[in-house]
């Protein structure tokens, strides 16, 4: 086995068995580059349908109020919905766990379309957020049972700002450097 190779699998374990700021940041990045390969994918194979990446009324622009939602208010509302509402409730009546972090990731990807009728439009589009949904989901289930909620909430909003603050910093390039 190749160095890098045994240093990513042992990374990937000191997630799961010590949390910290570092791995979360960690799980966040990694799922926004599994998300953007994903859509980017997408994106390719279904150039022909009628796909908006956002309902019409997400505008986002580099200022203050996109900062605050996306870092700030998002993670915070997305995580108790969908990692801590879904799963927690699942848990309660006893849901396989790993049904219950897929449940929690499709929630987690419809919340993103929420303003939109569910249509298979719609549907297509959530499959680039589900990986994301699912990551966190599972984040927050092994630290849920090991750790209690407050360590799996605390940990998966950190790992979701970072994705989303990563996805701002993006915006404010884009928005500064138009072509």
């Amino acid at each position: 086995m190749s160095l890098t190779k045994a240093a990513v699998i042992k990374f990937s374990h000191e997630i799961w068995e010590r949390p910290s700021l570092k791995h979360a940041v960690y799980v966040g990045t990694l799922s926004l580059l599994i998300t953007l390969l994903a859509q980017g994918t997408l994106d390719v194979f279904y150039a022909g349908g009628s796909l908006k990446s956002q309902p019409e009324s997400y505008e986002y622009g580099a200022d203050l109020r996109t900062a605050i939602m996306l870092v700030l208010v998002a993670p915070l509302l997305e995580t108790l919905i969908s990692q801590a509402g879904v799963i927690g409730l699942l848990g309660l009546i006893r849901v396989n766990g790993k049904l219950v972090v897929w449940l929690s990731a499709i929630g987690f990807a419809y919340m993103h379309f929420w303003t939109t009728p569910l249509s298979a439009d719609v549907l297509i589009q959530m499959l680039p957020i589900i990986p994301t949904g699912y990551l966190l989901g599972a984040l927050y289930y092994k630290l849920l049972k090991r750790e209690g909620w407050r360590s799996g909430f605390k940990y998966t909003m950190i790992a979701h700002a970072t994705h989303n603050g990563i996805v701002f910093g993006l915006i404010c390039i884009l928005e500064f450097f138009p072509d």
